[in-house]
């Protein structure tokens, strides 16, 4: 580790969120499109559903949170649920069927037409997040 040049280490982490966040700036149009969709989602009365493994389990967890929390200004809660996060209901559905249910079981009790589900995934192909899907 003497060798590991941090200073050049730092510098192209930072390029490389750089470059990612102008990614996200081309793409705004559809940031903008699936923000309208939620808020149509949450005027509407309905729930917003979010699933993820691992770390992004802890995102959706998190992400969850804040719609029911405050976030940034008062205001009255939004429905908002982290699938998932239930051990009981979790290994339960693994258990009875298998871990690539995990999720979409858990939608099919609770969630209906007028709700939106937000996954969240490193690779995009974990089978849970697929099935939910």
């Amino acid at each position: 580790m003497k060798d590991f040049n941090y200073k050049e280490y730092i510098k192209e982490y930072i390029k490389k969120h750089n470059n990612v966040s102008n990614l996200l700036i081309k793409d705004q149009e559809i940031f903008l499109d699936v923000s309208l969709k939620i808020l149509d989602v949450l005027n509407k009365s309905g729930t917003i559903f979010w699933c993820g493994n691992g770390g992004s389990m802890a995102d959706a967890s998190h992400l969850a949170a804040e719609l029911l929390g405050k976030y940034e200004k008062e205001r009255p809660p939004f429905k908002s649920i982290a699938l998932g996060q239930d051990n009981g209901v979790l290994t339960c559905i693994a258990n009875d069927y298998n871990f690539d249910q995990i999720f979409a079981r858990e939608l099919e009790g609770l969630a209906n037409k007028n709700d939106f589900l937000i996954l969240i995934s490193t690779s995009g192909k974990s089978k849970n997040i697929i099935e939910a899907a």
